[in-house]
């Protein structure tokens, strides 16, 4: 999603717009924390409060989305192991790496045939995307704990952040999937 030039769509996808302005909300000013909070429940958006919010989201403090989204892809490998685990040996390969017993998530690691590096997709439910995509994949959330966690995966200052954990349910599914890998 760019910050500039918001996607067409359904009309929610301003969405994970708010969702960036909210990931560094401490640096909001009362105005804006005001304008965002009045927009949230809206199902439509202005040409001018879209304006606005993409301002907004654009002067995020210290590092923008292009700088995050850069810097994880500089790491992709380790963030990808600390997020999915190991790899299926059996399934990855020098430009992709995959996962799950018939390697259904599928990572790009290297750029090729018009696929990017991180670009992401899981063969099971159908979806996929880019780096941060994966992150919201991986922790099970969504767009401004990915950023947020992203940021702090990074050691980049995150005041008063804690990951929040991965539900237990989660947790057991990949553990079991885990296991029955490496019978």
């Amino acid at each position: 999603m760019s910050l500039t030039e918001p996607e067409q769509g359904d009309g929610s996808d301003w969405r994970g717009l708010i969702a960036v302005c909210l990931s560094h909300e401490e640096h909001l000013s009362p105005r804006e924390r005001e304008f965002i909070g009045s927009i949230r429940s809206r199902a439509t958006l202005s040409a001018k409060q879209r304006a606005w919010l993409n301002k907004i989201a654009a002067d995020a403090p210290g590092r923008d989305l292009d700088t995050l989204k850069e810097a994880l892809s500089a790491r992709l490998e380790e963030l990808a192991e600390s997020l999915l685990g190991t790899p299926n040996a059996d399934t990855r390969r020098r430009r992709e790496w995959r996962w799950g017993s018939k390697g259904s998530v599928a990572l790009v690691i290297e750029d090729h045939g018009g696929r990017a590096r991180g670009d992401f997709f899981t063969h099971k439910s159908g979806r996929g995307g880019g780096i941060l995509d994966l992150v919201m994949h991986g922790r099970s959330c969504g767009l401004g704990d990915a950023i947020r966690f992203a940021k702090h995966w990074l050691g980049w200052d995150v005041p008063d952040y804690v990951p929040r954990p991965i539900s237990e349910n989660v947790l057991a599914a990949r553990t079991a999937k885990r296991e029955q890998r490496q019978r």
